[in-house]
């Protein structure tokens, strides 16, 4: 996967990347959740494994990090717009999984 077709973007709380094979095991907290999936358009996904592997084929693929324990906590997928020709990505954050509950580490300053 080519890691430069997306830019890194952050904020105070927030880091925006492009996904890696090796967010499979986080992205899994979710997609391997029917709670969450029968919203998605696509189906559970029973493994990381299975995760990794359909990561692998998707080059335009935002990750949401929050910075205060590293914690992945959704995705967002780019598209062109077909009239203007400009870029939109779609978001979906993962409010309400057994991850987003977890309590931040309090941040080192």
């Amino acid at each position: 996967m080519d890691n430069s077709i997306l830019p890194t973007i952050e904020t105070e709380r927030l880091i925006l990347r492009q996904v890696t094979a090796d967010d499979a095991e986080a992205y899994f907290e979710w997609a391997g959740d029917e709670r969450v999936t029968k919203y998605m358009s696509y189906s559970t996904y029973s493994s990381a494994e299975q995760v990794r592997d359909w990561l692998e084929t998707v080059p335009k693929v935002w990750v949401y990090v929050r910075k205060s324990d590293g914690l992945l906590i959704g995705s967002g997928v780019t598209v062109r717009e077909t009239v203007s020709g400009h870029l939109v990505t779609i978001c979906v954050l993962t409010v309400g999984t057994r991850a987003m509950r977890r309590k931040p580490k309090p941040s080192k300053l």
